[in-house]
């Protein structure tokens, strides 16, 4: 592995960066969505290797979806694999933006 600079501008989009968080066990009891973003917000930080983690936010038009419960047991995974398994237990889809990744609803629902 031949080290890179420090200097330029090499910067990970955020789904590159959830790709690179590796998390060994996430469980989840039946808390609401709300929570799962909130606790992998946590995660994010906690585990990039950066200590920047990812900004990951519920769209204002998925907001009847705060209360779903989320129910999971995962194992060595990344944060991108869980984010993708909530997606689709809450009926929803990540967006990918410059600065974040947002649950949205899916496409085809307003």
């Amino acid at each position: 592995n031949s080290a890179q600079g420090v200097e330029g501008s090499h910067k990970h989009t955020p789904l590159q960066t959830a790709q690179n968080i590796k998390i060994p066990e996430i469980t989840y009891h039946g808390l609401p969505l709300s929570e799962v973003l909130i606790n992998l917000n946590g995660e994010s930080v906690k585990r990039d290797p950066e200590g920047k983690g990812v900004k990951i936010t519920l769209a204002a038009s998925a907001q009847v979806k705060a209360g779903t419960v989320i129910a999971l047991k995962l194992n060595d995974v990344t944060l991108a694999e869980v984010l993708g398994k909530v997606a689709q237990k809450a009926q929803l889809r990540l967006n990918v933006t410059d600065t974040e990744l947002i649950l949205a609803p899916a496409a085809g629902k307003p």
